[in-house]
């Protein structure tokens, strides 16, 4: 029988993100909590359970099979589905750090919203979303839009629309043509200068493309072709230091996001780390 794969997914990129994690903040011997127990022990402890919990519903539980693998389905899907949130849950509470240090994060996104009363709901700790880098950031909730930030710094380094349930309405976009491509290119470098002034565009490598049709630039990279189909652009800079290590890695960039109306859609920012 086959290790499902929805639960593997969850399981392996739970486990991969709290190593990672623990790497990062140096959980270690000298980390416990009241009892003398290393923060690392705890957290294998609850990977463990999870593992096992997994195993005994597979030969237990109801299970499909599919071209791609056997899947939990119906009360045991929910059952795995509810026992990954609630260990993901507790392993949070062990490698994240004090809601009272996190205050400065959830300053800084109403800053970057531009709204001093914003809601901003935590989430996670977790690693960095793009590329190899090991560094841990936080994850939050306002309304409808996810915030990803760096501990060290408060450094908002991802902002675009957040995770919802099925069935649950999404954002909505100005998707009226008025502005081009010249015009939303100006927004997305001053977006930029605002957000992160401290990265130098001229040492990067434009990559610019669109929902719609892309043609290749005179740089050597790819840009938007004016397709009248196109609504969402984005503007995108790339590091061309090559990787020296030889380790596989995403190129690191800054892109930024608009629809032909005006909406801001996302921003990403791997530069910083």
């Amino acid at each position: 029988m086959g290790v499902n794969p929805r639960f593997a997914k969850l399981v392996g990129g739970l486990i991969l993100a709290v190593c990672t994690v623990l790497a990062v903040i140096g959980v270690g011997t000298q980390a416990g909590n009241a009892q003398g127990q290393p923060a690392s022990d705890r957290v294998s402890t609850l990977e463990q359970h999870l593992g096992q919990a997994s195993q005994q519903e597979m030969q237990t539980g109801k299970l499909q099979d599919t071209p791609k693998g056997r899947y939990f389905t119906g009360d045991s899907a929910k059952k795995m589905e509810e026992l990954h949130r609630q260990t993901q849950q507790q392993i949070d509470s062990i490698i994240a750090r004090p809601e009272s240090e996190r205050q400065g994060a959830v300053e800084a996104i109403r800053a970057f919203a531009k709204n001093p009363a914003a809601e901003v709901v935590y989430q996670q700790t977790s690693k960095m979303p793009y590329g190899d880098s090991i560094a841990q950031v936080e994850v939050y909730y306002v309304g409808l839009d996810q915030y990803v930030v760096l501990p060290d710094g408060n450094k908002i380094v991802q902002v675009g629309e957040r995770p919802r349930p099925m069935g649950v309405a999404g954002k909505e976009y100005d998707m009226t043509p008025r502005y081009d491509k010249a015009q939303l290119e100006q927004m997305a470098l001053a977006f930029i200068k605002e957000h992160a002034p401290e990265v130098d565009l001229s040492k990067l490598n434009a990559q610019f493309g669109s929902k719609g049709a892309v043609e290749a630039n005179n740089k050597g990279g790819t840009q938007n072709a004016g397709t009248p189909q196109d609504t969402n652009y984005f503007f995108r800079w790339e590091d061309p230091t090559p990787n020296l290590t030889g380790a596989p890695r995403d190129v690191a960039f800054i892109q930024v996001g608009f629809s032909i109306g005006g909406t801001f859609l996302s921003y990403n920012n791997t530069l910083t780390r």
